[in-house]
């Protein structure tokens, strides 16, 4: 069970690595349309898919859901093996 709780972690750890990717993608190309309207530049549809970063925040928000869910499995499974450490005699 502990060695679950491990490669669950890892996994965690994968995925946190891939949303500072994405934040970082984000931070780098993302511009809102107003912003783009502020700097007078002409608007099409290709430019505002291209900025908008859709993938990059459906990413994020996948990741942040498996993070939560890994991580009560983690939790339950640790309290489950430190239990069972506990009760065993010395």
């Amino acid at each position: 069970m502990i060695y679950l709780a491990i490669a669950l972690c890892c996994v965690v750890l994968f995925l946190s690595i891939l949303d500072f990717l994405a934040f970082e993608d984000i931070h780098d190309e993302y511009a809102s349309r107003e912003v783009l309207e502020a700097q007078n530049v002409t608007l099409t549809d290709q430019l505002l898919e291209r900025t908008s970063q859709k993938l990059e925040w459906k990413m994020a928000q996948i990741s942040w859901v498996l993070r939560s869910i890994l991580m009560i499995i983690c939790v339950v499974l640790l309290t489950k093996s430190a239990g069972k450490f506990a009760a065993k005699p010395e």
